[in-house]
């Protein structure tokens, strides 16, 4: 595929963040292509890649938002098709292929999220593929970091993302915003699927939130509690009043006015799932 843009958005919170990020854009940059990272960190060092495009948009919320990241980078993607992926997730050549070929074939809206477990790179082997060590020489002998997850990557058309709303910003700092995408898009009629793929997540220290980010995290799981019990008209009136909605001037539009036959699948999935950190 090549009308494909790789999406990193990115806030530095430690070495150990820039590290990530040198080791996602070495691994995209040997497969081809040129990632486009987005700069939101609230304290910004100078950043400066090989192997990357960078923007740096106005940071409009108190703390790094997850959802503002992503609908930023979206909205600058120049290709048809987009591939959302966390800053510490790579995805091996040919699973990426898998993936592609999945999304190609299906004729899927969206592909959100891995079926097979998530396997970590620790810390030491990330500092290698900083260094520049390619990812297929490293060992990957870490364990698995949670059964599966349900987020860390995005694969989709721009076209449809929009149309369907986009990331709730109402979702402030990171937390359940994976789940409620899902849900919402599902509940449109949009068609969610999850990929047949390996996700890596490289090893890092957790950051601890401060009070604003632990009460945001806090809302947001109260947001998402609340989204999966509304109605499929109940969503569409409550995305007209999300804020990326009213901001970017978007016009979300049904897929279809039933839920797509997948969401109590993806439903029963959420239920047993944790976030990546």
């Amino acid at each position: 595929m090549t009308d494909l843009t790789i999406l990193i958005p990115y806030q530095y919170d430690g070495p150990f963040r820039l590290r990530n990020l040198q080791a996602s854009v070495g691994h995209w940059a040997s497969l081809g292509h040129t990632p486009l990272v987005g700069d939101y960190s609230p304290n910004r060092k100078d950043l400066r890649l090989q192997g990357c495009d960078i923007v740096i948009p106005e940071l409009i919320y108190p703390y790094f938002s997850l959802p503002y990241a992503i609908n930023e980078l979206v909205i600058r993607c120049e290709t048809e098709n987009f591939l959302y992926i966390d800053t510490d997730c790579v995805i091996a050549e040919d699973h990426l292929n898998r993936l592609i070929d999945m999304f190609v074939e299906t004729g899927a809206d969206m592909v959100c999220g891995s079926t097979s477990p998530v396997i970590t790179i620790n810390e030491h082997e990330t500092k290698l593929m900083a260094k520049g060590v390619n990812f297929s020489n490293i060992s990957r002998f870490g364990g698995h970091y949670y059964e599966t997850c349900p987020g860390g990557f995005i694969l989709g058309r721009k076209n449809i993302y929009m149309r369907a709303g986009m990331e709730n910003e109402k979702f402030g700092y990171h937390g359940q915003e994976d789940r409620e995408r899902v849900f919402r898009f599902a509940s449109l009629g949009y068609n969610m699927l999850r990929g047949d793929i390996t996700v890596y997540h490289m090893a890092h220290p957790v950051k601890v939130p401060n009070g604003t980010e632990e009460q945001a995290k806090k809302n947001n799981l109260k947001f998402y509690k609340e989204s999966i019990q509304k109605s499929p008209s109940e969503t569409m009136d409550d995305l007209l009043t999300q804020p990326q909605v009213i901001r970017l001037g978007l016009t979300p539009k049904f897929e279809s006015d039933t839920r797509h036959a997948g969401y109590v699948k993806w439903k029963k999935y959420m239920e047993t799932q944790n976030d990546c950190e």
